[in-house]
């Protein structure tokens, strides 16, 4: 047990003197002893926790590998189950056996609480969560009253275009001042909803009077969202 404890207490000095930035690993004497640059990045949690100190904090993950503080940790398994006292140097050399990385998740009362993942796929599935997560934006799409077909199935694809991303899509169809083309601009979005079909999207409401046009709102069909 004093073996441990003394060496806990030279693991302890070791870190304190590297974040002093006294103490560093060359990156190729790791190739040398490793072979393998990914295996290098792996057994040097300080140059790791260099390269992804700022990346891990934007993503609210904890402290990774060295940034650990703490001398001892309690580690908690795949299995949900806990291993108290668990030396910072035992848990570092199983993180790098299993190739993955040793992330702090918890502090209470001073134990810090610790698992073992790839903390780079777990900041990436925490991006695309919170991307999927986020309020698609309205679009909208302004055709002219007297736009010719052709223009209307360019500008209906681009509304399929944005109701297969997810987006709400305002439709409008503007006459100006030039009111009596009013039925016009009607006859013209029956035509525009034609050309958009229904296989994206559906119409929220029936046409609606603004100044100078006529509008209807298109919600996209959430089968059909392409993320």
């Amino acid at each position: 047990m004093a073996a441990v404890v003394q060496r806990v207490s030279w693991r302890c000095a070791v870190l304190a003197t590297a974040r002093r930035g006294v103490l560093s690993a060359p990156r190729r004497e790791l190739h040398a002893r490793t072979g393998s640059s990914s295996v290098a990045f792996r057994v040097s949690p300080v140059i790791q926790s260099l390269q992804t100190a700022r990346y891990s904090s934007n993503a609210k993950l904890g402290p990774l590998n060295d940034d650990i503080k703490a001398c001892v940790v309690q580690v908690v398994g795949e299995d949900g189950k806990m291993r108290r006292d668990v030396p910072l140097s035992m848990a570092l050399e199983e993180a790098r056996e299993q190739g993955v990385d040793l992330v702090q998740v918890a502090e209470n009362n001073g134990h810090v609480v610790c698992r073992l993942f790839d903390a780079q796929k777990r900041l990436f599935s925490l991006r695309k969560s919170a991307k999927n997560s986020k309020p698609k934006q309205d679009k909208e799409v302004v055709f002219g009253v007297k736009i010719a077909i052709h223009d209307i199935k360019v500008k209906a694809e681009q509304v399929r275009k944005f109701l297969a991303k997810g987006h709400k899509v305002k439709v409008t169809v503007k006459f100006g001042r030039e009111f009596h083309l009013k039925q016009n601009a009607l006859d013209q979005m029956v035509l525009i909803e034609e050309a958009i079909e229904t296989d994206v999207g559906v119409r929220d409401h029936s046409p609606r009077d603004q100044y100078g046009g006529v509008y209807v709102h298109f919600a996209p069909k959430a089968h059909n969202v392409v993320l």
